[in-house]
């Protein structure tokens, strides 16, 4: 699983402080070349691994059943959040 070190931040940088969804679909590529998930496993792993702000986002959304959905889904609340 992917883990994230969480830090308690003030008002002023917690924007700041949150982990980019890209930066966590990247290292969920690089962990999932090595192990031979299912793609269903797969979905639940990386959703599992995404942090509160897409996950809170993401409740609006039908959940995809397809990693390649999940993907295309955490880049369009990613972008969107950076905006």
């Amino acid at each position: 699983m992917i883990q994230l070190v969480k830090q308690k931040p003030n008002s002023k940088t917690s924007h700041a402080l949150k982990p980019s969804g890209y930066k966590v679909l990247i290292k969920f590529q690089q962990l999932a070349t090595c192990i031979q998930w299912g793609d269903a496993h797969s979905v639940d792993r990386l959703y599992n691994g995404l942090t509160k702000h897409i996950k809170d986002d993401m409740v609006q959304h039908t959940k995809p059943t397809t990693l390649a959905g999940l993907q295309k889904l955490v880049q369009a609340i990613d972008a969107q959040y950076w905006e």
